[in-house]
Formats: structure tokens, C-alpha cells, sequence
């Protein structure tokens, strides 16, 4: 891998691509197996804790351990799958999360129009 990268940098060229891909699998599993969205979330988390530790000094510092707590459980957990509705003709209503049938636009629970 590291041979390919030299290559195209020194030589300003497309060298080989490289034989061994286990890095690539390796980063295809990882990237399974964790949930990206919290992860971003406890980066922005993260950065204003460190913001309030200047400002307000212990809760800047609660925030910023609630960041890392959210980083670590974004790499560590996977992604949630949506609710999917229990008959094939029904939906969930974008509004009120009421399960009702596929057909109507408007939703018979909030009113809530499509």
C-alpha cells in the first residue's frame, strides 16, 4: 500500500493498484460495525466542552466527558435500524409516528397532510 502511494506521489503517475487489500477489509468491517451519526454528534459535543471548560470550567468539563462518552459508544455500538411497520400495507406517519394505511395522504391520527 505504502509502495502505491510513493509511486503516484514521486512519479506524479497511476502505479499498480496494490495486491493486498486487507486494509480495505479492514475498513469496510470497521465501518459496519459503528454508528457515524453519534460519533459526529460527540465530535460537536466534544468541541463545545472544550469551549465551556474555558468559560465555565466544571460543566465544560461534564460536557466534554459526555462527548468522549458518545464518541466511544459511537465506534463501539451499530447503527440503529428503522422501525419498519408490522403489515406491508401500512406506513408510519412523518409527523406523529401513528402507523396507518399506505393509501391515505392525510393521516387519520394528527391530520397531518403528505
Amino acid at each position: 500500500m505504502l509502495n502505491y502511494i510513493h509511486n503516484v506521489v514521486r512519479h506524479n503517475q497511476a502505479a499498480e493498484t496494490p495486491k493486498d487489500n486487507s486494509v480495505l477489509k479492514f475498513c469496510e468491517y470497521y465501518s459496519a460495525s459503528m454508528w457515524p451519526a453519534l460519533i459526529v454528534s460527540g465530535f460537536m459535543i466534544l468541541g463545545f466542552g472544550i469551549f465551556l471548560v474555558f468559560v465555565t470550567g466544571v460543566l465544560g468539563i461534564t460536557i466534554f466527558l459526555g462527548g468522549l462518552l458518545m464518541i466511544v459508544a459511537g465506534t463501539i455500538l451499530k447503527e440503529p435500524k428503522p422501525p419498519t411497520p408490522d403489515a406491508p400495507n401500512k406506513r408510519y406517519c412523518k409527523f406523529c409516528m401513528a402507523e396507518v394505511d399506505s393509501e391515505p395522504l392525510t393521516c387519520p391520527e394528527c391530520g397531518f397532510v403528505e
